[in-house]
């Protein structure tokens, strides 16, 4: 019964150190604590006004990639999912660019360069309604501009999108 208490207990004091179970609690933390509580940001982004946006990748939960924003005295101000169906969905075609996409959901997992069109696919990995890996991937035209969004589940076969 000691060793199971233990095992128990361990586990619960390891988990508080990944898991963001409420990013609330850590609204107004200052930058360095947010480190020491999260770990390494995979990503990071300057933003307008000597403010700062990291991204920290979450592959315990549903949400793959947090996005942490900061103001310009490095508190955090807001901790929100940023691979969600939801979030992409903010995305309109013909008027964001892509630096916007990369500014908005952070560093992508493969970008790939259609070599007679010019055209660029974002594709970032996500939880597709809660419960299936997918590729979100963002189509932009050889100036940038977001033309659409797709949907492609993990294993679809080459060619075959699902229009999103």
């Amino acid at each position: 019964m000691k060793r199971f208490m233990s095992i128990v207990l361990a586990s619960l004091v390891c988990g508080c150190a990944t898991n963001i179970a409420d990013p609330r609690l850590l609204h107004g933390l200052d930058s360095a604590e947010v480190r020491n509580r999260l770990g390494t940001p995979t990503h990071e982004v300057e933003l307008k006004n000597n403010t700062m946006r990291r991204f920290y990748a979450d592959p315990t939960s549903f949400v793959r990639t947090w996005r942490a924003d900061f103001d310009e005295k490095g508190r955090l101000t807001e901790l929100v999912p940023a691979t969600t169906s939801s979030e992409f969905a903010e995305a309109v075609p013909g008027s964001w660019k892509k630096s916007e996409i990369l500014e908005r959901f952070g560093q992508p997992d493969k970008i790939d360069t259609e070599s007679k069109t010019g055209e660029v696919s974002v594709f970032y990995l996500f939880r597709s309604y809660g419960y299936r890996d997918a590729y979100m991937v963002f189509v932009c035209d050889q100036y940038e501009v977001l033309l659409k969004t797709d949907v492609v589940p993990l294993g679809t076969p080459p060619g075959r999108r699902v229009m999103w």
